[in-house]
């Protein structure tokens, strides 16, 4: 278990340093975690799960949910540079009114990372929000100069027929 573990977090860091997608579904963790560490997905489900016919679909996908935040977690522990849902979920408590200094308790437990950490994600998803909100303007602007363009060509295009007439 233990080489799988460490299989699944260099995988799972690598992921997230590339820009991967979250793999905060069950169904997305699942394989991600089948093509890396065979069999670590369903030994942790299993660990956390019980085989009983009384529990429903409703908890067995509750189990699913935790089974994918406890890879991320375990992946977070072994490494603290593997923390994407960590400082996810840091944003989410500081963006609904946790103070920065509430978030060291989640640290030791593993869901959230430093406040540091949360702060230094927050001012790069700003940075990269103000480049994209630019991007898109100064497109916007092209778009819309191009047409104006096209525009007064045609205007002046039947101004010059008139006139000539």
């Amino acid at each position: 278990m233990e080489e799988k573990l460490a299989e699944f977090q260099r995988n799972l860091y690598h992921h997230y340093r590339n820009n991967g997608p979250p793999l905060y579904n069950p169904d997305d963790m699942q394989r991600f975690a089948n093509k890396c560490s065979p069999g670590l997905y369903n030994t942790v489900l299993k660990s956390i799960s019980r085989k009983d016919s009384r529990v429903s679909d409703k908890r067995k996908a509750l189990q699913e949910r935790r089974t994918a935040a406890l890879l991320h977690t375990m992946a977070y522990f072994r490494s603290q540079k593997t923390n994407k849902m960590q400082k996810d979920c840091g944003i989410q408590l500081v963006e609904h009114g946790c103070l920065l200094q509430g978030l060291s308790t989640g640290m030791y437990l593993g869901y959230t990372t430093t406040p540091r950490t949360v702060q230094t994600e927050r001012v790069t998803q700003v940075s990269h929000l103000n480049a994209k909100t630019n991007e898109c303007i100064n497109s916007a602007i092209q778009v819309s100069i191009g047409g104006l363009t096209e525009m007064s060509q045609k205007v002046f295009t039947n101004v010059t027929k008139h006139s000539a007439n």
